[in-house]
């Protein structure tokens, strides 16, 4: 069963401050190109055309921007280390994360996808690294977690856990775009990442709505 039935496609952009939309908290997806970002979103939305599927990986070169109904962003960010990308697409791609990761305004978690049948690669744990450094929210998504027996689910779980320097195993989401096993584990924990943001938000004091120096474009839409 999808989780975010009616998301639609915002916008495509290659800088943060291109994307012109209404504040509101952001979730991105982050990984390699050959992890299946494309594919895991379609499987959240239950549309096998929101996000392109390609066959060949790194085809994503833009930040893409969807809406979820639960009021927040799904923000799909450029796969990184595709080896037969050009040396050009690759210096992009090192512009692109940084710019959007360090000037987002609004966002909220950072969501590494990893291949669960494999250990976390260098790359995985690279961008983690940089994520805990930079002081920004993040989790791992094990994304093809039907390629590995449940046996050893426990323990791939804790290595990744450790392997990317996760304050607690369940930050870890081990999902199956194929068979939609974990979808809503990590949806809920998505909302609720989400419900959080925006009950953080700073209220706006009462005395300046009722005075002349109120200006309407310092709410942002919950």
């Amino acid at each position: 069963m999808p989780e975010f039935i009616n998301a639609k496609f915002l916008s495509s952009a290659e800088r943060a401050h291109q994307r012109t939309m209404p504040p509101m908290p952001e979730i991105a997806f982050c990984g390699r190109s050959n992890v299946g970002k494309s594919s895991l979103i379609n499987a959240l939305c239950g549309n096998s055309k929101l996000a392109r599927v390609s066959k060949t990986p790194g085809r994503t070169r833009l930040i893409n921007t969807f809406l979820l109904p639960d009021g927040f962003y799904l923000v799909d960010l450029p796969g990184y280390g595709y080896a037969r990308a050009s040396r050009e697409i690759q210096a992009k791609w090192q512009e692109f994360l940084p710019d959007y990761l360090e000037n987002s305004k609004t966002l909220t978690v950072a969501l590494v996808l990893v291949d669960f049948r494999i250990p976390p690669q260098a790359m995985d744990i690279e961008i983690c690294t940089y994520l805990r450094n930079q002081g920004i929210t993040y989790g791992v998504v094990a994304a093809k977690c039907d390629g590995v027996p449940r046996g050893q689910w426990h323990k791939r779980i804790m290595d990744i856990a450790f392997a990317c320097k996760l304050t607690f195993s369940d930050m870890v989401f081990p999902v199956s775009a194929h068979k939609g096993t974990g979808l809503r584990e990590l949806a809920n924990a998505m909302r609720q990442a989400a419900r959080e943001a925006k009950d953080a938000k700073p209220k706006v004091d009462e005395e300046e709505i009722d005075g002349e120096d109120f200006d309407a474009s310092d709410v942002g839409e919950e």
